[in-house]
């Protein structure tokens, strides 16, 4: 296992309805990102109203794009008209492979779009990568 230095504490804001997704995550950084906190909105409406109470903003917002209530563009694109977000990267995670879908994700402002990988390995490692970018390298977050 590579270590990463991350931000002296870095705050995630997962948006998923799948269970299973939300318990993997949620292992994946606990063992891995101890100075990240998780927190977890399981629809697109929970999201956009934890958003409007979280403060300071999260390091890194990774949205689903297939979601109850309001669906992760729709997320997306509320975050992306808010200046308090500007800065705040938005990775995008589906299921599929749907161009049209990661395109109109990408036009709207997403800094990435991730296909979940289909073994829990895999998307561990692909969560270390992303948080040791987003929370480590990546100095966007440090300017708030």
């Amino acid at each position: 296992m590579s270590t990463c230095r991350t931000l002296p504490l870095s705050r995630i804001l997962l948006v998923e309805d799948d269970p299973d997704d939300i318990v993997a995550l949620h292992i994946i950084v606990e063992n891995n990102s101890p100075r990240v906190l998780l927190d977890v909105a399981a629809d697109g409406a929970e999201a956009v109203d934890l958003l409007r109470t979280l403060y300071p903003p999260p390091s890194l917002i990774l949205v689903d794009l297939r979601l109850p209530k309001q669906s992760g563009l729709e997320v997306l694109r509320w975050i992306r008209a808010r200046p308090e977000f500007v800065r705040v990267p938005v990775v995008t995670l589906t299921d599929g492979l749907d161009m049209q879908e990661i395109s109109q994700a990408l036009s709207l402002g997403a800094n990435s779009c991730l296909v979940k990988p289909p073994t829990f390995e895999a998307l561990q490692e692909m969560i270390r990568s992303l948080v040791c970018y987003w929370c480590g390298m990546n100095q966007t977050g440090w300017f708030y």
